[in-house]
């Protein structure tokens, strides 16, 4: 055998063993905490970098449900009660309706509903409800 002859041999047989071997690929469990496992290339692929995105109301970090990598989304959701309002002016929840008033269903206000106690018991203000009216009850003495 001659020594060009032996250079091809060796040349063959190597190009055989990498062919043999495939592409480079990788398990689920191989990828990192900041890395997903893309089914397509078989590799781990790193995740995006979440930026805080500019948002009305805020934002909050959740997963994304194909690849489990963090998203920054838009909260759309108040996080005022059913009786508040969220004013932009000073980015806070407040009554929806004055004092005294409540929400009924329709999201009117309405008068809040009074208590009268019978034999000299007092009308004490409890919680406040959904409606944003106190929730009464009669009592001998408040406190």
């Amino acid at each position: 055998m001659t020594h060009r002859t032996g250079r091809i041999t060796l040349a063959l047989a190597l190009s055989t063993m990498l062919a043999a071997c495939g592409e480079p690929t990788d398990r689920p469990e191989d990828c990192n905490g900041d890395e997903f496992f893309d089914d397509v290339s078989q590799l781990c692929t790193a995740c995006a970098v979440v930026d805080e995105p500019d948002c009305r109301f805020g934002f909050s970090i959740v997963s994304d449900e194909e690849t489990a990598c963090p998203v920054a989304q838009c909260n759309d959701t108040s996080t005022c009660e059913l009786y508040e309002r969220f004013d932009e002016t000073t980015l806070t929840c407040s009554r929806r309706c004055p004092d005294g008033a409540g929400v009924d269903a329709s999201g009117a206000c309405v008068a809040c509903p009074t208590l009268d106690c019978e034999g000299g018991t007092t009308s004490c203000a409890g919680a406040v409800g959904d409606d944003g009216c106190a929730e009464l009850s009669c009592e001998s003495s408040c406190g």
